[in-house]
């Protein structure tokens, strides 16, 4: 498991890389760290603040009362729907957006595999049946008005249909749109012709 500061977002120049050894320290297993000098062995930074002391975990699943309360809290479209904003744990790279449903956001959050809403399809898209490219969930958040959720996540392989790390790679520029991503996986590779993503 790596805990790292999101160095793209913050601005920072990564240093050493530090293996922890004190179990006890963090609660957790050894893992990695980034060092920008003040860290010292058996610290860890707080993915995306900066903040010595913790770490992002492996997903536990929640028991039945907080998926509950969960669901409660999230103000779903007329068709019961809310959009999910993937985002990579460790760097904080935003992967894909798709939707969720109550069955499947109840699923993600029992079993840490993350399971989205097909609407093409109209049934539960489990991310990475089909082509490997498995999400295993570290955070589950919503912002302020309940009605889009976020998902730190950690991203087996490409998280995009085209074989890109990520969804988002058109950017425009003075000069024009540009792809900001390589084409990292042959698209025929991931997906069968009945499997396309919604």
């Amino acid at each position: 498991r790596t805990c790292m500061l999101q160095s793209k977002m913050m601005g920072f120049v990564t240093g050493r890389v530090w293996l922890l050894t004190s179990r006890s320290t963090v609660g957790c297993e050894p893992r990695r760290v980034y060092n920008f000098g003040g860290l010292k062995r058996g610290e860890c930074v707080l993915v995306g603040l900066g903040m010595v002391g913790s770490c992002v975990e492996e997903w536990r699943a929640m028991p039945g009362s907080a998926v509950d309360e969960a669901v409660d809290q999230i103000r779903w479209n007329a068709d019961g729907l809310v959009p999910a904003i993937a985002q990579q744990f460790d760097d904080g790279e935003v992967l894909m957006m798709a939707w969720m449903n109550e069955e499947s956001m109840r699923e993600t959050l029992v079993t840490g595999r993350v399971c989205y809403y097909s609407r093409s399809r109209g049934r539960l898209w489990r991310k990475g049946e089909t082509s490997g490219q498995v999400q295993r969930l570290r955070s589950f958040t919503w912002d302020c008005d309940g009605d889009t959720v976020l998902l730190q996540v950690d991203q087996l392989g490409v998280a995009c249909h085209t074989g890109r790390r990520t969804c988002f790679y058109n950017e425009i520029r003075e000069s024009g749109v540009h792809e900001t991503h390589d084409v990292l996986m042959d698209p025929n590779e991931l997906y069968s012709t009945s499997a396309k993503k919604s």
